[in-house]
């Protein structure tokens, strides 16, 4: 009686150390994926979440299924482009007929998985966010805003939370804009580059 009354304290101490320990790990953005048994030892699998870093969308999933759900889901802004070169260049036209307006778009590239969002304001401000998913060092990284007469180093921000507000990678205000959009369209070349 006393050996299964103290194996029944032992599973249940077990059991609610395997939930706090879940529940640190998931509020701080990892997925403990298996509980694995090796010689009677026991191993937790954690594998990091990233948040899908652009419009309402609110799923947290491990790199590679965010992949999936961005084919998926977000066709028509996820792009994936081969390339083996250290430098990637895209070109953004936004039509600034009405503001605000939104470019949001997420690129697969051979340097990683990049959300961009460029907003610009009814005040005419510009802010800009570029967000890198994977567990790759941000310092490798050089992003930049090219225009034809101006160039503005844009901060890569890890894709770690879900917020966009938490700092943005760019921000210019309305005198700046005057000089950088042309009637209604608004033009540049995002240049993201490893080191």
């Amino acid at each position: 009686m006393k050996k299964r009354y103290l194996k029944y304290i032992i599973n249940h101490e077990e059991k609610i150390f395997q939930k706090k320990f879940a529940s640190i790990f998931t509020q701080a953005g990892f997925l403990i994926s298996k509980f694995l048994c090796k010689q009677g030892k026991q191993f937790y699998n954690l594998v990091r979440l990233y948040p899908y870093c652009i419009g309402s969308c609110i799923r947290i999933l491990p790199a590679t299924e965010l992949i999936k759900h961005l084919r998926r889901c977000h066709k028509n802004i996820f792009y994936e482009i081969k390339q083996n070169e250290k430098i990637f260049p895209e070109e953004c036209v936004i039509e600034i007929d009405t503001l605000p307006k939104n470019y949001d778009c997420s690129f697969l590239i051979s340097m990683g998985l990049f959300f961009i969002n460029i907003k610009i304001h009814k005040n005419n401000e510009l802010t800009g966010i570029i967000k890198l998913v994977e567990n790759i060092p941000i310092e490798q990284f050089q992003c930049r805003l090219a225009f034809e007469n101006r160039d503005y180093q844009v901060k890569l921000i890890p894709c770690l939370h879900r917020r966009w507000k938490e700092s943005f990678s760019l921000h210019t205000n309305r005198d700046e804009m005057l000089h950088l959009t042309k009637g209604k369209l608004f033009k540049c070349t995002l240049i993201i580059s490893q080191i």
